[in-house]
């Protein structure tokens, strides 16, 4: 059904409609359009094979153009980098060598050391009796022989006493022993004398009785005289050790432990750890003792300078020397022992300080120096690379010493009139010809 012409219709449709007595009606819905269908014609024209085939072909072309476009830069730089690379294969390295620089390894020794003093001991009492007073305390400086103690011992006061007097006694044994030696020998001669000028005139029952009254006599005088010496052992034994009642100072020095309060019974019998009564070190010479590896003890000589830094003063060295070694490596350790002493007449340096010693030493054994870039490493493991006659040749039995930074030190493998090359690179093998450069021909 087609619509009016006038469109007629249509307005109405948009009009209200009023009723007779004023109203108005609403608005009716609009009827739904009809859309007319369109039927695809059954007999389109089909493509030809001919058109298929041209449009395949401009694909494959467009394809292949592209293919060729991405190819041949890629195939230019490849054949470049080949015939690049045959070059290098092709062509003799420059290489540029150096003599090796005989000399003599010199070093220095740092090792961690333990500063102790020169003499240090622990005071013990020797006398059984109860401390009567101190007379020096914690970091007093004592003088050799001055009195730091006293042990109040009665017990053996009465046996020195004692001792005395019997040693009287025995004495006065003696001078009984001698007049009684005397007047036998006295009595003796008057028998002797009377028999020679009256023979007769005394029996010689007599004369034999007064040689042995004599002889009595002298037998006990040596025994009077015995028991002197006898009892003077006694009274001596028995005064040292009343003077251990007096406690001094072994040497020059500075407290620095002080035990016990006054009061405290002291006894020989107390040994133990802290159970001293003093510790006394001498501090102006210090000594220092150092372990050193084997392979560097042949090189220790005693006398030789030494130089000690503690963290206490940074920037300061102590001055000393090698006093004595211990001769022998410890078995257990394969280390070498060294003693060491430091004059500390300001007494900056204190027992007991952790520090370094640095002992420098020289070898005995020439080594040759080369710069470190020509060591060689790789697989094959650590070699030099030397040059004779154009040819290179790769020295694997090298021994290295010391890492001088910008050189090292060969001890063993390498000679002084060996060339070495001084920029070996990966491709540098034993046997390869090379061109040495001459300006770089140098001594290293």
């Amino acid at each position: 059904m087609s619509p009016p012409a006038n469109g007629t219709l249509e307005k109405r449709d948009h009009a209200d409609e009023k009723t007779g007595n004023g109203h108005v009606l609403p608005r009716p819905e609009p009827a739904p359009r009809q859309v007319e269908e369109q039927v695809i014609p059954a007999d389109l024209p089909r493509p030809r094979g001919r058109t298929m085939l041209l449009f395949l072909g401009v694909v494959v072309a467009l394809l292949a153009a592209l293919f060729v476009v991405g190819w041949i830069p890629h195939h230019a730089a490849a054949r470049m980098a080949i015939m690049d690379a045959q070059e290098v294969a092709d062509a003799v390295p420059v290489v540029n060598v150096a003599l090796p620089t005989p000399s003599v390894s010199m070093r220095d020794i740092k090792v961690w050391a333990d500063v102790q003093a020169n003499q240090q001991t622990d005071i013990y009492p020797r006398a059984t009796g109860y401390l009567k007073g101190f007379y020096a305390d914690i970091h007093d400086r004592v003088k050799q022989g001055q009195l730091l103690a006293l042990i109040e011992a009665p017990d053996i006061d009465a046996e020195v006493n004692q001792a005395r007097a019997t040693l009287l006694q025995t004495q006065a044994a003696v001078d009984k022993a001698q007049a009684d030696a005397r007047l036998a020998k006295v009595t003796l001669d008057r028998y002797l004398d009377s028999q020679k000028i009256s023979p007769g005139s005394v029996t010689q029952q007599d004369i034999d009785q007064n040689e042995a009254t004599y002889d009595d006599d002298l037998s006990a005088l040596a025994q009077a005289r015995a028991n002197v010496v006898a009892q003077k052992a006694a009274v001596q034994q028995l005064e040292v050790q009343q003077s251990f009642e007096r406690i001094t100072a072994p040497y020059n020095g500075i407290i620095t432990v002080r035990n016990y309060y006054a009061g405290a019974l002291m006894s020989p019998s107390a040994t133990g750890a802290g159970q001293q009564m003093f510790t006394i070190v001498d501090p102006s010479v210090m000594r220092v003792f150092v372990k050193i590896p084997q392979d560097q003890a042949p090189q220790i000589k005693i006398g030789q300078p030494a130089a000690l830094t503690v963290e206490d003063y940074p920037g300061r060295e102590f001055a000393g020397k090698v006093t004595r070694t211990s001769g022998a490596v410890d078995e257990a350790s394969r280390e070498f022992t060294v003693e060491m002493e430091f004059p500390n007449p300001d007494g900056a340096l204190i027992a007991g300080t952790f520090g370094t010693v640095d002992l420098p030493i020289t070898e005995p054994r020439k080594v040759l120096i080369i710069p470190t870039g020509a060591l060689i490493f790789n697989a094959d493991g650590l070699g030099v690379a030397t040059v004779k006659d154009g040819v290179v040749h790769i020295i694997r039995n090298i021994q290295v010493g010391r890492d001088l930074g910008a050189a090292v030190e060969i001890t063993s493998g390498l000679s002084a009139s060996d060339e070495i090359v001084t920029n070996p690179g990966a491709s540098l093998a034993d046997g390869v010809k090379v061109n040495v450069h001459e300006a770089g021909r140098k001594s290293s």
